[in-house]
């Protein structure tokens, strides 16, 4: 059976909704109203920190499924339950830098993801 469902489909699903739902107010404000250099600095730490608390989540809910359900839910599989949260955050990161004209902003921002 399906024990573990809740770990692997549906917390992941609704983190991705309570992220995209929240992005879709947060980026505006970020793209339309901030400076270069405020936006890379948003970029390299709220943002990461946000990133990080829902795909962390979404990736440790999938990692407590016990190793005797391994039959229903295989290692390979687990990626599958984070890849979407990486994809909506990494996309929005992305937008984020995309408008960026100030030189020393865009090197700030090379540097910061080198990081």
């Amino acid at each position: 059976g399906v024990k573990h469902m809740w770990k692997v489909v549906i917390l992941p699903f609704v983190l991705m909704n309570i992220g995209l739902f929240g992005l879709m107010f947060l980026m505006p404000v970020v793209v339309l109203r901030m400076d270069d250099l405020v936006k890379v600095l948003f970029r390299l730490f709220p943002y990461a920190v946000l990133t990080e608390m829902f795909v962390g989540t979404s990736r440790i809910a999938n990692r407590l499924v016990p190793l005797a359900e391994e039959d229903d839910y295989r290692p390979e599989d687990k990626v599958f339950a984070v890849l979407p949260l990486d994809c909506l955050f990494g996309y929005w990161g992305r937008i984020i830098l995309m408008g960026l004209t100030d030189k020393v902003a865009i090197m700030v921002a090379n540097l910061g993801m080198i990081l």
